[in-house]
């Protein structure tokens, strides 16, 4: 909130530094001071609305019945301290007896080490549940110690910086 100094760091840019096209994203980790503790931003980009009261994240979009293979993009990663990017496509379905998702398929990705020149990443997906999927949450994360449920949890070194570009969706019948 305002009050407390907020609203918190921007972590993701525009760059023309980049694999493809004109733009690419530069998602740099960074700390934020909130009184007497500092928040860990990890430089987040995707299907993710922060709650800043909660100091919580609501995850996913609506995709009904879609059941992609891969998330595939381009990267570079300048890590700091031993710091580690990642990528993660998690495909979900609403539990209404249970009130919570259920998890239909997950994949993810990471690297530790930097990548000076724009390389390829791929995500590939496990699917272990059964329904229909109703939900896609996909996240790629300068700092892989990030934890949504508690903010105040996550984990990482300020100024680890990845740069993404090229983001698609692969399913069966061809890339989306």
């Amino acid at each position: 909130p305002a009050v407390a100094g907020g609203p918190g760091p921007v972590t993701v840019f525009k760059t023309t530094d980049k694999h493809n096209g004109n733009y690419a994203a530069k998602s740099v980790s960074a700390n934020f001071p909130l009184g007497i503790i500092n928040i860990f931003i990890p430089g987040m980009i995707g299907t993710a609305v922060m709650n800043n009261a909660a100091v919580t994240a609501v995850l996913g979009k609506p995709c009904n019945d879609c059941r992609p293979s891969k998330l595939k993009g381009y990267y570079k990663f300048e890590p700091v301290n031993g710091d580690s990017c990642i990528a993660l496509l998690l495909l979900s379905k609403w539990n209404s007896v249970a009130k919570k998702r259920d998890t239909i398929g997950y994949g993810e990705w990471k690297q530790k080490e930097a990548v000076t020149t724009w390389s390829p990443f791929e995500v590939s997906v496990n699917y272990t549940g059964t329904g229909t999927v109703d939900s896609i949450t996909m996240l790629v994360v300068a700092s892989a110690g990030f934890n949504v449920l508690n903010f105040i949890g996550s984990k990482g070194q300020p100024g680890t910086t990845m740069y993404v570009d090229d983001l698609a969706l692969e399913y069966p019948s061809g890339i989306q």
